[in-house]
């Protein structure tokens, strides 16, 4: 979580993540495009239950991942500014906790 919520990460020439790069585009897909975002939310929902061991493993799961992408979104959306340094660390901190 720390090095996808970093600023190098946001700075990213090339975004590591389709998610927070074309998720609104993915979403208003149909067909074989959406299906297989909705295997990468599914397969990263996944690997972050991995380590949990709580009976809201999965949901836990779910809104961190949620987090991560709207953080990353956000930041980027601010990117250059105080705020969008603000977003990632304060981003980092809830999810640490």
């Amino acid at each position: 979580m720390d090095r996808y919520l970093s600023p190098e990460h946001r700075d990213a020439g090339t975004p590591t993540c389709p998610m927070a790069a074309l998720g609104s585009e993915a979403a208003r897909s149909s067909g074989k495009t959406r299906a297989a975002a909705v295997a990468v939310v599914e397969e990263m929902i996944d690997a972050l239950v991995e380590d949990r061991f709580s009976g809201e493993a999965r949901g836990e799961a779910m809104v961190d991942y949620a987090t991560m992408i709207g953080a990353m979104t956000l930041a980027r959306i601010a990117s250059g500014t105080p705020l969008s340094e603000e977003i990632l660390e304060r981003a980092r901190k809830r999810l640490r906790r």
